[in-house]
């Protein structure tokens, strides 16, 4: 049996492992690509509201999201986590997705917990501006 190259492109497998790519790296054409228009990130309720819409804008707003955020954390500390990503994949494209993530071991790694009064801080300050624009 051959495969063709869009077959290839449409296995599960690979469409999974580009997503990852794309959320390190990809440029917003690539999110195009793998994620159906009306796609849903089932974990975003934490996430900022431009990546709470559902299709390629919002998979690619959670990647400029995390991109900033691990790009240097502001503690500078190194730190090693588990998490499960499971995607449901329709003709090629993800339709869905949800995690698993140990957000509180990464959390205690990085000192931000217990939290430090300067986190809190800083923190309350981030949320008031979040909530005026």
């Amino acid at each position: 049996m051959t495969t063709t190259s869009s077959a290839v492109a449409a296995d599960p497998v690979s469409v999974a492992v580009r997503s990852l790519h794309a959320m390190a790296d990809g440029d917003r054409a690539s999110f195009d690509l793998l994620y159906h228009p009306q796609a849903v990130d089932r974990e975003n309720r934490v996430q900022p509201p431009s990546s709470r819409v559902p299709g390629p804008d919002g998979f690619y707003s959670t990647a400029l999201w995390l991109r900033a955020a691990f790009a240097g954390p502001p503690t500078n500390k190194t730190f090693a986590v588990t998490q499960s990503h499971w995607l449901r994949i329709e003709d090629g494209t993800i339709t869905e997705h949800w995690d698993n993530r140990d957000d509180i071991g990464m959390s205690k790694q990085l000192g931000w917990i217990p939290p430090t009064p300067a986190y809190l801080l800083k923190m309350a300050r981030a949320k008031r501006r979040a909530k005026r624009s």
